[in-house]
């Protein structure tokens, strides 16, 4: 009887065993799946992420293991001189002793964003902390977008970049937007260098441009221009790092394409794969790719949950959260695994701080108002990157000063009724932020030859006058007004990235207009059939990705939120691209005039669309005989919204206010009828 019992119990352990261990292999496969489809674990093989700086010692204890600290910028669009933002707050503050600036009359605070001369302190702050373990890079469109930038065609920012000592940049596609060397031009003569004024830039700098997939069609190799290298090996902390890079094949589209001419751009997974294995065999321990493409995430700061006192808390970030279609994801979904260790992107002016795949990948938005950071950690004695002890911060903002509530620049603690604040100096791994006065001295030809012109006043305005690219615009569509009004067309468009920042309220000068429309982007005006018009208004309501929502003038579209119809292959390529989506239910002129597909109309736009094609509106533009297109080259899209400016006050027309914005006072364009 015992023995029967013993026996019993031993084959129930034994079914218990098998059903634990059954059980046991089938979390470790959910485990699997979940690493896979998610690529993040909290303290676990991912990596970690932070949802704000705190800087806690992270230095390594086993000598045998190096730290690299990556910092990263992107698409600087040549903001030398910074920002200033606003913010209202219930109740004004008594000014005090400490607070650099405090609460108006209205209860308002100004504070200052970015700059050369912050920018240079808290890289001051970083190279104290982390010295010969810093690796400083660029991942492209660090010129083109202000007056101080373009009036000298980016030697100003070259000469910051300089100063501040980055360790590599590479190309974003407004790199190009310069064209020949002379400054008066930016779209090149037959017989001028269309790279001129690039290839100045890359001459000049001290700092080297890594290229990796920009061929010369002449030779079918990457280019090779003085100062420029397809990779580059540095040694960071003892290990040697390897920097590989790679702008977007769409950069013909998104800068005038006579600039590019004699220059392919490679595909760029086929590119990093191929660079990656020569930088290896070259010695290259970690390999870091500097790419001029991206993703559109949510951020950190939205999703995470910081507690009143501001702490950090864990982070899980996934790649879920990010778009699919974007090319960042698409080229991390298509090469191999680990092809990479760390990455460094641009151009779609978002914050990315994600692992892919295990990959690292940070992006800081724009216009020189944050940098990203992340820290690699080397082991010499075992020859491998300890991809678990990799950290990503969210991107850190260059505040000048930093709420006293909030203890920094993003946001104070409390807005609402009764709140009060004040700005108190900036502080940054424990320092006190200063402003680096040397850095004055290195642009001062620069701002002296530019500041009578961008300091004339234009306009004032009591309200911010918004840009949006995914949606209707007030900003956008004064531009489209503008170009229509001054073309005397019937209709106008423009494209969401022609307009790069909104004008904000108070007074605005001709450098608040500049970094708003930077282009030089010259009015075109043309004859348009009434069904091409039609199938222009299709094109740019589609939000096609990576370009946005067009601004249109003079008519009236009704949309749905869901396709109306098939989509139809305008360009004739065989397959249905993102912009041929129909969303429009209608379309009339303003008075509701409805337009005659047989008929011919005048359209009003600008050439980087007209002529070269951008933003995929050549599939339409291409149809209209290039001798019907009439360029005024005495007129760019910034003198045409100037004029208009102008003209409406000069009339007392209401331009924008608190009360009436500018699309209730013209009339909004778009109507959803879902």
């Amino acid at each position: 009887m015992s023995f029967v019992l013993n026996k019993s119990k031993s084959r129930l352990l034994q079914y218990l065993l098998f059903f634990s261990l059954l059980l046991l292999m089938l979390l470790l496969m959910l485990n699997i799946t979940s690493c896979q489809q998610m690529s993040w674990l909290e303290d676990g093989n991912s990596g970690q992420i932070y949802s704000r700086l705190d800087y806690k010692n992270t230095e390594p204890s086993n000598k045998d293991v190096k730290r690299i600290v990556i910092v990263g910028t992107n698409d600087f669009h040549g903001n030398i001189d910074g920002h200033v933002e606003k913010i209202s707050i219930g109740v004004p503050s008594a000014t005090s002793a400490t607070s650099a600036t405090s609460a108006s009359a209205e209860g308002k605070i100004n504070y200052g964003v970015g700059g050369a001369t912050i920018i240079a302190g808290y890289f001051k702050i970083l190279r104290q902390r982390y010295g010969k373990e810093l690796l400083l890079l660029d991942a492209g469109d660090m010129y083109s977008g202000t007056l101080i930038s373009d009036s000298f065609k980016g030697e100003s920012v070259v000469k910051l970049y300089d100063y501040l000592g980055y360790d590599a940049v590479t190309f974003g596609n407004h790199e190009f937007d310069y064209g020949p060397e002379i400054l008066s031009r930016r779209v090149p003569e037959k017989e001028e260098d269309p790279q001129g004024a690039l290839k100045k830039a890359v001459g000049t700098s001290k700092v080297p441009f890594v290229v990796s997939n920009v061929l010369d069609l002449s030779t079918g190799k990457p280019i090779e221009w003085p100062g420029s290298t397809p990779m580059l090996v540095k040694d960071i902390n003892g290990v040697k790092v390897g920097i590989i890079a790679a702008t977007t094949p769409d950069t013909p589209d998104k800068t005038i394409r006579e600039n590019v001419r004699g220059l392919y751009f490679d595909n760029m997974a086929s590119v990093v794969v191929k660079m990656a294995r020569e930088v290896r065999y070259k010695g290259a321990q970690v390999v870091v790719l500097l790419i001029h493409a991206g993703d559109n995430c949510e951020t950190p700061v939205e999703k995470s949950k910081i507690n009143s006192a501001g702490n950090d808390s864990k982070y899980k970030k996934d790649f879920t959260l990010c778009d699919p279609q974007d090319e960042l994801f698409k080229l991390l979904k298509t090469i191999p695994q680990n092809t990479v260790d760390a990455i460094v992107s641009g151009h779609t002016h978002t914050n990315i701080a994600h692992f892919y795949n295990e990959t690292p990948v940070i992006q800081s938005f724009n216009n020189g108002k944050y940098f990203g950071q992340m820290e690699l950690f080397y082991d010499l004695k075992e020859k491998k990157l300890l991809r678990d002890k990799t950290i990503i911060y969210s991107p850190t903002k260059f505040c000048h000063q930093f709420f006293s509530s909030s203890g920094d620049c993003n946001k104070p603690k409390d807005t609402g009724k009764n709140a009060t604040e004040k700005l108190v100096a900036a502080k940054f791994l424990d320092k006190e932020v200063e402003e680096d006065k040397d850095v004055s001295n290195v642009l001062k030809t620069y701002k002296d030859g530019v500041a009578k012109m961008g300091e004339t006043i234009i306009c004032s305005l009591d309200a911010s006058l918004v840009h949006e690219r995914s949606k209707e615009s007030q900003l956008g569509t004064l531009v489209a007004d503008a170009l229509r009004f001054v073309g005397k067309a019937d209709v106008a468009v423009t494209n969401s990235g022609g307009v790069r920042v909104s004008l904000p309220e108070g007074k605005i000068t001709f450098n608040d207009i500049y970094r708003a429309l930077p282009f030089e982007n010259y009015l075109v005006t043309m004859p348009i059939l009434g069904s091409d018009l039609i199938k222009l208004v299709r094109l740019g309501t589609s939000n096609q990705q990576g370009v946005g929502f067009a601004n249109f003038s003079g008519l009236k579209i009704w949309l749905s939120h869901k396709e109306v119809a098939a989509p139809e292959d305008i360009d004739g390529n065989g397959k249905i691209d993102g912009y041929e989506k129909n969303y429009v239910q209608k379309v009339t002129f303003s008075n509701g005039t409805p337009i005659k597909e047989n008929k011919t109309y005048t359209i009003a736009t600008q050439n980087f669309l007209a002529i070269f094609g951008g933003d995929n509106y050549g599939v339409i533009f291409k149809k209209i005989a290039d001798n019907q297109k009439i360029i005024n080259y005495n007129v760019t899209y910034r003198d045409a919204a100037i004029t208009y400016i102008n003209y409406m006050k000069e009339n007392k027309k209401h331009i924008h206010s608190k009360n009436k914005s500018y699309l209730e006072t013209t009339e909004s364009r778009i109507y959803y009828v879902d």
